[in-house]
């Protein structure tokens, strides 16, 4: 169960509830560590597959659709952003700059225009973040002394792994290099108001 700590990980299969449409306060970031099923942002449904790493801003709607058949598994963690603020504060905040836009643009990507720019990891990147996960289930279920400090150092980790992976990508088609930049120029604005 959750408690009022402002992380959470779990891993979970095809034995679980199908989730309905729902949103949660909360940063959440799903991994694919095994299998295919259906993910639904908003209104838009698309396959993800195993190595495929996506983030869900709070409040977005979402689900995951599957059949008792599918096999697959998911590790799923949630965290609240104050939860990392100290440090992302102290850090350059152009660091996280890659991974925040990824996570507030995907929805309005995904609903608009039918892009999907969720990370497919492969190699070292797939292999440095499931061992960072693992580790962050391991520090979570076994809550040995300073676990919050070594949480919160291992979950900087996997956030800026991930935002390199998502700088490196490159759209192909120059109508989603134009969606994207669109939507990147409007939160950068509100980000400065």
């Amino acid at each position: 169960n959750k408690s009022s700590f402002p992380f959470y990980i779990r891993k979970f299969n095809h034995t679980s509830d199908a989730s309905e449409l729902h949103n949660h306060e909360m940063f959440q970031i799903n991994y694919v560590a095994a299998g295919t099923l259906l993910h639904q942002i908003n209104h838009s449904v698309f396959p993800i597959m195993q190595g495929d790493i996506f983030v869900i801003p709070p409040y977005i709607p979402h689900r995951l659709i599957y059949k008792d058949a599918c096999d697959f598994e998911i590790i799923e963690l949630e965290f609240e952003p104050a939860f990392l603020l100290d440090q992302a504060l102290s850090a350059d905040i152009s660091d996280f700059q890659s991974l925040f836009n990824f996570a507030y643009i995907e929805p309005f990507l995904v609903s608009e225009g039918e892009v999907k720019p969720r990370l497919n990891l492969s190699g070292k990147s797939q292999i440095l973040v499931e061992q960072l996960l693992g580790e962050l289930m391991e520090e979570y279920a076994q809550k040995e002394t300073n676990h919050i400090l070594v949480i919160k150092a291992l979950l900087l980790h996997l956030l800026a792994v991930l935002g390199r992976c998502f700088s490196q990508t490159d759209p192909a088609k120059s109508e989603e290099k134009l969606l994207f930049k669109r939507h990147q120029d409007a939160l950068d604005k509100a980000i400065a108001y």
